[in-house]
């Protein structure tokens, strides 16, 4: 039912039965919309003479159209939050007021910083963020006081080693694992790591700026390899395939991983000390021949 009531002339009363009373009221120019179920009393919903909205006494949008810093949906059960789903602040301890500006979202089971799980504050110019964070790429300065580039990257993991992306360029791994308990059907390299070593081109190089990419080129003469040709002779060391492209038709450069270089350089040193010391070897025995020859020319001559 709907209607007055003598006692209170100041509401308007909707009422369906004594357990679940609801009433409009106007108090002092302000708007109130108090009752239900088992509480008639309580206030649910104000609005003031200066356009504020509260929500359960709380101030939630004041008379600026600006969302309150402390707003929150109170008491919110943890059966609503799903996936999908993104609670403001389900109240508990450490949400009663938030400082700093802190935008937050959050779980309502402790302190701000202990458990929030995405704040922002304002003072210190951080965006703090308990958990995971999935991303496309991120677009950073050039150190803290640099201007933003116009690309992307990110970091994926392989399960052995970390590769960088710049956009959607591959662009090298950053550093691999090499702890003996990772690894399986270790041998040793059973190509001549010398013949290998005199099959490689060193070259002089600059790299070049390809228009309408991430790569605009440097003045700088660098030294290295290309890495199709490394490939044709140390194919572990080359990642990629030449003139490959990415899914968007732009150029996918080939990578050349330092590691493999290494340890064929480094069987091809062994290799070249081992012919060392066995000519060193037999250049010392001829050498004592020598000296044993010579010792018995002159002991005929003191004849």
């Amino acid at each position: 039912s709907v209607g007055g009531n003598n006692n209170d002339p100041t509401s308007l009363w909707l009422r369906r039965d004594p357990g679940h009373s609801w009433r409009i009221r106007n108090e002092g120019g302000n708007l109130s919309f108090v009752g239900g179920a088992n509480n008639p009393s309580a206030e649910r919903l104000n609005i003031n003479t200066s356009g504020d909205i509260s929500v359960g006494g709380t101030t939630v949008i004041n008379s600026s159209g600006n969302i309150a810093h402390h707003a929150r949906i109170p008491n919110l059960p943890a059966s609503k939050i799903t996936s999908g789903t993104l609670p403001v602040s389900r109240g508990g301890t450490g949400r009663s007021s938030f400082s700093n500006e802190r935008i937050l979202f959050g779980n309502g089971t402790g302190g701000i910083d202990t458990h929030s799980r995405l704040s922002y504050n304002v003072s210190a110019n951080q965006l703090r963020l308990n958990g995971i964070m999935r991303a496309e790429g991120y677009n950073t300065r050039a150190g803290t006081g640099g201007s933003y580039g116009g690309s992307s990257f990110n970091i994926w993991w392989t399960g052995s080693q970390g590769v960088l992306y710049m956009d959607a360029h591959n662009v090298g791994a950053i550093q691999g694992t090499s702890d003996r308990r990772l690894k399986s059907n270790i041998s040793p390299l059973a190509t001549s790591g010398v013949e290998q070593v005199m099959a490689l081109r060193p070259v002089s190089f600059q790299y070049a700026d390809v228009p309408g990419t991430v790569f605009t080129g440097a003045d700088r003469i660098l030294k290295g390899f290309i890495a199709d040709e490394v490939q044709a002779v140390i194919p572990s060391a080359v990642t990629g395939e030449p003139d490959g492209l990415t899914e968007d038709g732009e150029i996918q450069p080939q990578l050349l991983e330092a590691m493999p270089l290494i340890a064929v350089l480094t069987q091809a040193m062994q290799e070249q000390q081992a012919i060392i010391e066995a000519q060193q070897a037999q250049i010392d025995a001829q050498q004592a021949q020598l000296e044993d020859l010579l010792k018995r020319m002159t002991e005929l001559e003191e004849r």
